[in-house]
């Protein structure tokens, strides 16, 4: 793996770093000797570590994005959720992160393209299988 983002400081603290050729991310104002931070204009802010792996892709010059088994709309569990005393109960597809994802296709030119269950309108969602030709 290239590149690891963390948006909550609390988990990034908890990820294991034994690759010296990956490169780990987390949100601006949480920078530490081991953690990059992924600085924007707050109109881009990201809202998870989903759509901070899209921000980053983009600004390491990624114009197609695909976006593999991200769940959004289908549960709001994460697989750090054990990791946590107190689990946020946070939507993972909101009107606030479906106009951030819109605004990073128009502002910075990107395709976006999901390889899951549909979860709104105004995106490309792929099947697995469609995925596997187009490569």
């Amino acid at each position: 793996m290239d590149h690891i983002c963390a948006y909550d400081p609390h988990t990034a603290g908890l990820i294991p770093q034994n690759s010296p050729q990956t490169q780990y991310w987390t949100r601006n104002g949480n920078r530490s000797t081991t953690w990059n931070e992924l600085c924007c204009p707050i109109v881009y802010n990201p809202q998870d570590s989903g759509t901070m792996a899209i921000l980053l892709a983009i600004k390491l010059g990624a114009k197609d994005i695909y976006i593999l088994g991200c769940g959004w709309g289908k549960t709001n569990q994460s697989i750090f959720d054990h990791l946590y005393n107190n689990p946020k109960n946070v939507q993972k597809v909101s009107n606030i992160k479906i106009k951030l994802l819109k605004r990073y296709q128009t502002d910075f030119k990107v395709n976006l393209f999901f390889v899951c269950e549909p979860f709104a309108k105004g995106f490309e969602f792929l099947h697995f299988e469609d995925l596997l030709l187009s490569i």
